[in-house]
């Protein structure tokens, strides 16, 4: 996820570098916009100077925190400085997913339903599971429908085809390895790099890695001890990208 100040540079500028942008309902209306990928995974920017601003003015009185974790971290988005700030993991089966975390003490929210407009103004619904503390990735159900209006809207000029790895970073090494440890239900090795503990996870043929470092960005309260640093996206093997960076957390390699 990406918080953007203006919704609609943000999609001419992410244009530029060569992406497909779709925005996440009637154009003049939504508060976000998606980069869809053919590996099934997306690209959110939101819209700072769309996020309702009440909804800014509740959750700095901590008022949002009464409508769930999910709906108050949400509150929160028109707070948070311009960047990449937050991301989610698919789950086929949310109840399960929270039964999970809940036992393992992990701090979760059951299920909540949101609905919206696609592009193509056809509704679709899903669910999410909140976690606590806000850094920590939140969860998502399947769409219904589905969420991409057009196939078409995952091919992009730069031939980008998929999210390869998200770095994290955090101050409280061992206690996010132990907390990453459940939500991944792996055991990975901790390796070091510069004097720094780093372990990585799989995802298939995604890889998350939780990095250990010396300071760290609070996004939503003062008790975040970790945040994303930068994310890879993977291009076709017959890109003419060698390694760009097109800004400061993203990468494109092939």
């Amino acid at each position: 996820m990406i918080a953007v100040n203006n919704l609609d540079s943000a999609i001419i500028e992410y244009e530029r570098y060569g992406f497909t942008v779709v925005y996440g309902g009637a154009a003049k209306k939504a508060f976000n916009a998606l980069i869809f990928l053919r590996d099934g995974t997306a690209i959110e920017l939101i819209g700072k100077d769309r996020l309702p601003y009440p909804y800014t003015f509740l959750n700095k009185l901590r008022i949002t925190n009464l409508f769930g974790m999910m709906k108050d971290r949400i509150a929160a988005f028109r707070n948070i400085p311009p960047g990449l700030f937050n991301y989610c993991l698919y789950t086929e089966n949310l109840n399960s997913t929270y039964k999970y975390l809940k036992q393992l003490d992990l701090r979760v929210a059951k299920p909540v339903s949101f609905s919206r407009l696609r592009d193509d103004m056809v509704k679709i619904k899903w669910e999410l599971i909140g976690t606590y503390p806000y850094d920590l990735p939140f969860f998502i159900g399947a769409y219904t429908p589905a969420r991409l209006s057009d196939a078409t809207s995952a091919l992009h000029k730069n031939k980008a085809i998929a999210i390869d790895s998200i770095i994290i970073a955090t101050n409280s090494f061992d206690k996010y390895y132990q907390t990453y440890n459940i939500i991944y239900n792996q055991i990975p090795i901790v390796q070091m790099n510069n004097n720094k503990r780093f372990s990585i996870y799989k995802l298939g043929s995604q890889f998350v890695v939780l990095q250990e470092a010396t300071e760290i960005h609070s996004f939503f309260t003062k008790k975040d001890q970790s945040y994303p640093v930068r994310f890879s996206i993977k291009c076709e093997r017959d890109s003419c990208i060698k390694t760009d960076r097109l800004n400061n957390f993203i990468m494109l390699t092939p």
